[in-house]
């Protein structure tokens, strides 16, 4: 949600074949038993996908990634869960769409339990990031949100208080 707004990085995309050269040599050299992508949305790049998750598959370690809930379709699903992929970690924030609206997430809650039911279904793990006290939620958001939280069958969550980080609109515009 608030990564690259916050950091001011840009998108950088780094070859599967790169990344798998990579990550054989820390195995030479480390013994890696498994691996963790540290990337705001493994999935966002659909030929990426398609590309490195057979490689991931000849490498034969189990891996864990983290996307946008409502970007694991069925066959993202299947290419994660047939490559080795373990754990989905997904940036939920909340079960409220008033709150995604207000947030300016472009996320749909019900892609979202759609995509994590998808998941589970195909037996991979799902931890959520939930933010709470983001300006505007109220009890009754709050309220839609364990509602829709409850479709979600996720395994894992991490629980965030609402911080208006440098470069976040509501750090930028605390008037709205």
């Amino acid at each position: 949600y608030c990564h690259t707004s916050t950091f001011r990085e840009t998108l950088r995309m780094r070859s599967p074949n790169l990344v798998m050269k990579e990550l054989y040599k820390l195995d030479e050299i480390y013994g890696i038993y498994a691996i963790r992508f540290i990337d705001d949305n493994f999935l966002m790049n659909k030929k990426f996908l398609q590309e490195i998750t057979p490689l991931l598959k000849k490498f034969g370690k189990p891996y864990r990634v983290y996307c946008r809930a409502q970007d694991l379709d069925e066959k993202s699903v299947k290419l994660l869960a047939d490559s080795g992929c373990i754990m989905v970690g997904c940036g939920v924030e909340s079960g409220s769409q008033k709150m995604h609206d207000l947030m300016e997430t472009k996320k749909s809650v019900k892609k979202m339990i759609k995509g994590i039911q998808l998941a589970k279904k195909a037996n991979l793990s799902v931890r959520v990031g939930l933010i709470v006290g983001f300006p505007g939620e109220t009890w009754d958001t709050v309220k839609e949100s364990l509602l829709n939280l409850k479709k979600m069958p996720f395994d894992s969550y991490n629980l965030f208080n609402f911080v208006p980080l440098p470069g976040t609109d509501p750090y930028n515009n605390p008037q709205k």
